[in-house]
């Protein structure tokens, strides 16, 4: 019995490395020309001279736009520093 199972898990793996292959083979038709229209696609965009650089935003910190700016309080500016500033942690 275990004779006759042989070539039927050979036959099954067969057929499985087979729709694996036939698949890459559909896979890399479908996909060359894609590729291949894409960098056409850049080049002829990339010669044609209408290329603009792109237009910075303004950057707005989202929280800007929720509180006014407070001033700060309790600080003290020292100019000249005696102390570690690590020692505080």
């Amino acid at each position: 019995m275990p004779f006759l199972v042989i070539p039927l898990i050979c036959l099954i793996v067969g057929l499985v490395i087979m729709a694996v292959m036939m698949i890459m083979f559909g896979l890399i038709h479908l996909l060359l020309p894609i590729i291949v229209i894409v960098v056409i696609w850049q080049l002829v965009r990339g010669f044609s001279g209408r290329r603009t650089p792109p237009h910075p935003r303004p950057h707005t910190d989202w929280q800007d736009s929720l509180h006014e700016r407070k001033e700060a309080r309790h600080v003290k500016e020292e100019t000249h520093h005696d102390h570690d500033d690590w020692s505080d942690f």
